[in-house]
């Protein structure tokens, strides 16, 4: 019994660890809200729910962020037309509905699920998708309303040889190309350095 306990902290540890350093998102046309932090994310205080918009006039930009708790595990994040709700783990199973509002994103709501653990709610709903250290996001489209320009989710990886040894660099960064295919302007969502084998 003390084996089957100690197992489900490892393995919640574990989980908790690797969505650490992830960077759960959804879109709906016209935004694309994601949850980082301040170590991959230039400007990000802490644990957040980020909402980029992109749009004919101002092309991409910040909206806004509403904060998170520090030691909070994202489970699933959904977008809807004018809400986020994100379900994750904080000692109980808890949930977060962020109203986009037509300027800045804030907290509409906030509740939790005694009665539910976590595996329950993990399992709960669609699995998001990950645009940091463990995604493997195709470029995506990103619907508009802008007739006059596309935008892409995009996703980099590399790695380079330095005198610690590989250090694999991961990006992912929103895009606006006019129709011609150029690129016109680049928005960083995340950004990672790592040397492999040395975290």
């Amino acid at each position: 019994m003390r084996y089957c306990a100690v197992l489900v902290v490892t393995v919640l540890t574990l989980a908790s660890a690797a969505r650490a350093q992830s960077a759960y998102f959804c879109t709906q046309k016209g935004y694309l809200a994601y949850d980082t932090r301040t170590e991959f994310t230039p400007g990000a205080e802490g644990h957040v729910l980020r909402l980029i918009r992109f749009e004919p006039e101002r092309g991409i930009f910040l909206a806004g962020d509403v904060e998170l708790p520090p030691l909070f595990t994202l489970y699933h994040v959904i977008c809807t037309q004018d809400r986020v709700t994100v379900t994750g783990f904080l000692n109980v199973v808890s949930k977060y509905v962020i109203d986009l509002g037509e300027s800045r994103p804030a907290l509409l709501s906030s509740t939790t699920d005694s009665g539910q653990t976590w595996s329950e709610a993990a399992r709960e709903g669609p699995q998001p998708t990950d645009l940091g250290i463990f995604g493997r996001v195709p470029p995506l489209p990103l619907g508009s309303d802008d007739s006059q320009h596309e935008y892409r989710l995009v996703r980099s990886s590399s790695t380079s040889q330095t005198k610690q040894g590989p250090e694999r660099h991961i990006k992912s960064e929103i895009v606006r190309l006019d129709i011609a295919g150029t690129i016109l302007q680049r928005f960083v969502l995340y950004e990672r350095r790592y040397v492999q084998g040395g975290e």
